[in-house]
């Protein structure tokens, strides 16, 4: 059994009035199946059951994602005077899920409306600028996977301008 403790915190988030621990220092490689050793596919390969799963995520998230860029990119072009550190909120509140106003996409033929969430284009932003780092046969391979799963039109979403957290809250980088 493992234990948490606070020197394992690291960041006091808003409205909490302790710090939160964001991660464990565990040496469970599966903490599903504790028991079993470590285990990877061979060559490191994807396995083909994912290929379908991740094509599903794509076709899901790939429109709202894509709302929240396209919002997000207007949003930033509107003012090109914005400095680093402003604060990514329409309102300009602090707020634990900041809003950069209505978005409107299609999930599977349903129209949807709903805020865009900048926190999500800062998670999808940091993952797919590790996915643009990559380089030789790691790029290859990344770029064969995107096209078996779809994926190539939403992880070529760009942003008009970098994100960063900063002082618990998202602001232009």
């Amino acid at each position: 059994m493992s234990t948490v403790t606070f020197t394992d915190a690291s960041r006091i988030y808003p409205n909490t009035p302790k710090p939160a621990v964001d991660h464990l220092n565990l040496e469970i490689a599966d903490g599903e199946f504790p028991d079993q050793p470590e285990s990877y596919p061979p060559g490191d390969d994807i396995p083909e059951t994912l290929v379908p799963l991740l094509g599903h995520i794509f076709a899901d998230w790939g429109p709202e994602i894509a709302a929240y860029a396209a919002r997000y990119n207007a949003w930033v072009q509107a003012d090109p005077s914005l400095p680093a550190g402003h604060l990514l909120s329409q309102s300009q509140e602090r707020r634990v899920h900041p809003s950069l106003g209505e978005v409107t996409f299609d999930l599977r033929g349903i129209p949807m409306r709903r805020q865009c969430a900048p926190q999500a284009l800062w998670h999808f932003d940091r993952a797919a600028s590790l996915a643009r780092g990559l380089a030789g046969p790691s790029r290859d391979r990344w770029h064969g996977l995107m096209e078996r799963t779809g994926g190539e039109p939403v992880v070529s979403i760009s942003l008009a301008r970098p994100i960063a957290h900063s002082n618990n809250v998202l602001v232009l980088a």
